[in-house]
């Protein structure tokens, strides 16, 4: 382990950008980029660097308020060498969980991927088949006006599917795609069709679109996905007649809400909520719904929780469940907010 010194705020925001460093510890008055500006600049070029703020006793109200900024500790320049080395010690033990979670995380993405690109390949065969059959029918009976109708109605369905199986191998294979800045507010009413075609005819369908929500960027067809499966989830979670309400809604991310969801940044995100009033699900299983194949009766999607976890993630976003049993469901999705881009 080494240790690398610096006499100003400017130096260590350029050792920052040079270097990978677990732990920067600032003195909280300097100038003219004091302890918070180092701060700010550490969590913003690395996340996962930890920043611990020294502080003298006249300075406890500021080392607070650093904590509140996102400061992984404080130490008081009147401490002890051991009381030093703990608070060290925590820093590094902390930061090397953040590190298993991490790498965790990124072993369940990808064999999220590799069940995905599986799965995609078996559908993508049969549909290849039901598109060869139809075009048969076709060709059989060409003077059988309803079976030519049917047939191009059931061949229009597959190749629909079959592009949305493409879309999932370009997820699974960690291929790029073409996004669009755009507001969710309109995309989710231009895919308020979808939906209600997925639920059960007493399932009222609620919405809080407000035209002022900023752009994100996705694959509108990804994200289509991902709304069909939760609205699905939602759909088997009610059982007779019930509600789900789909709103968004401008939202600022701090650290603390960081340090639970690793992998995204702080700053402006459009959040994208579905929520039903439904079963609901204990601790357990909120806890494993993102688990490859999970189900439970009424969540019977088995990968499509799994999906819709890679998808969000592949647009650099993050989610949250909350649930309990007998009071729904609630599930949040995050995605930086964009400028609008103009379509090429």
């Amino acid at each position: 382990m080494g240790v690398t010194t610096a006499d100003s705020g400017e130096k260590v925001i350029e050792l920052l950008e040079s270097a990978t460093f677990d732990l920067v510890i600032t003195d909280l008055v300097m100038g003219p980029i004091d302890g918070i500006g180092v701060l700010n600049s550490a969590k913003e070029i690395s996340p996962e660097t930890m920043v611990m703020i020294l502080t003298g006793f006249g300075g406890m109200a500021s080392a607070i308020e650093a904590l509140r900024s996102g400061a992984d500790d404080y130490i008081l320049k009147s401490c002890e060498p051991e009381e030093m080395y703990f608070r060290v010690s925590k820093c590094l033990e902390k930061l090397e969980l953040k590190r298993k979670i991490k790498l965790q995380q990124a072993q369940k993405i990808e064999t999220i991927a590799t069940l995905a690109g599986g799965i995609a390949h078996e559908f993508n065969n049969a549909l290849s088949s039901i598109t060869g059959h139809t075009d048969l029918f076709r060709m059989e009976y060409p003077d059988d006006e309803k079976i030519v109708e049917y047939a191009r109605t059931m061949k229009q369905s597959a190749l629909r599917m079959a592009h949305l199986t493409k879309q999932l191998l370009t997820y699974a294979r960690g291929e790029k795609y073409f996004l669009l800045s755009m507001s969710l507010s309109s995309f989710v009413e231009g895919s308020l069709p979808i939906i209600q075609h997925i639920l059960n005819p007493d399932i009222r369908l609620e919405t809080d679109l407000p035209s002022d929500v900023m752009n994100a960027e996705f694959n509108s067809i990804q994200m289509q996905m991902v709304l069909s499966a939760i609205a699905a989830n939602s759909n088997e979670a009610i059982e007779g007649p019930g509600r789900i309400t789909i709103s968004t809604k401008n939202t600022d991310l701090d650290q603390g809400f960081i340090e639970d969801h690793p992998g995204i940044k702080p700053g402006p995100y459009v959040c994208l909520s579905i929520e039903d009033n439904g079963k609901g699900m204990d601790e357990e299983t909120r806890r494993r719904i993102f688990d490859p194949f999970f189900t439970t009766h009424f969540m019977g999607r088995g990968l499509g929780m799994a999906a819709v976890y890679g998808i969000v993630r592949n647009h650099n976003g993050s989610m949250s469940v909350d649930s309990e049993p007998g009071k729904g469901t609630a599930v949040r999705i995050y995605l930086p907010a964009t400028e609008p881009k103009e379509v090429p």
